[in-house]
């Protein structure tokens, strides 16, 4: 008998073990710019799944992994790391 680890993911989907992550349309709530010109991104979707972005563009939406009853992130602690990395 194999260990649990050595099943691969479509063994453990069809053993019970494991499910396919559910995705979700997410749409732009916040969007800051940093110094370096990189856009930081928060995103909500359903029941407040929350999403955080740093790109150099933002999309309007996309989809992402449903994590129900999350906290929104901070973005300014996400921008002011960007600008102290590039004070430096």
């Amino acid at each position: 008998m194999k260990k649990f680890s050595d099943w691969t993911w479509d063994q453990e989907k069809r053993l019970g073990k494991r499910e396919d992550p559910q995705y979700v349309t997410c749409r732009r709530v916040k969007r800051v710019r940093a110094k370096n010109g990189s856009d930081v991104c928060v995103y909500r979707g359903a029941n407040n799944t929350w999403a955080l972005q740093v790109e150099f563009n933002c999309p309007q939406q996309f989809q992402c992994k449903y994590d129900p009853h999350n906290k929104e992130p901070s973005i300014d602690s996400v921008v002011d790391s960007l600008n102290d990395s590039f004070k430096k």
